[in-house]
């Protein structure tokens, strides 16, 4: 395992993904603006946590709209709403309006299947513990997890816990 950049601190995995996705397609420096500013973001807990309906969101945001996001996922038996509040709390109304515009903007949507070229980020969910993980999926059974290259082991398990996918594209 090699460390890269951008470590994942408290429970910022999609801002230490991003930043290192960024860093592995040569956006030094907007990798480094994305780690830097990922916790400012109004959207994102003091501690790192977002909501992954918010992914596209953040990409289109914490990029200076450089980059678009698409985020699709296979639904998640919760309650939205609960989830919000526990996640952004007093951010509630605004988070639910964002997440609203990611959907009807079609940045957000549901999928039966997880498809995707690679790189991309994707989202683990452990339905066990009712976890979310993010991490960037290199390719050729490679992965970038919490800021460490990874190989995978064990590839229909890896790909049995992927329940949603960032794709990234420059506007």
């Amino acid at each position: 395992m090699r460390q890269l950049r951008f470590p994942n601190q408290e429970q910022e995995c999609f801002g230490s993904c991003l930043a290192n996705y960024f860093d592995l397609i040569e956006e030094y420096e907007l990798a480094e603006s994305v780690y830097q500013n990922f916790r400012r973001h109004p959207l994102v807990r003091s501690d790192g946590a977002m909501l992954p309906s918010l992914s596209s969101r953040l990409v289109r945001d914490l990029t200076d709209n450089r980059y678009r996001g698409k985020y699709s996922y296979i639904p998640i038996e919760n309650n939205l709403g609960e989830i919000v509040e526990q996640v952004l709390g007093v951010k509630k109304t605004e988070a639910l309006q964002a997440i609203k515009q990611e959907i009807e903007s079609g940045n957000a949507f549901e999928t039966a299947k997880i498809e995707y070229n690679r790189p991309a980020l994707v989202l683990h969910y452990f339905s066990k513990i009712n976890f979310c993980h993010w991490i960037v999926d290199v390719g050729h059974d490679w992965v970038i997890d919490d800021g460490l290259w990874q190989k995978v082991i064990n590839l229909p398990k890896f790909q049995s816990f992927v329940k949603g996918v960032m794709t990234i594209e420059k506007v």
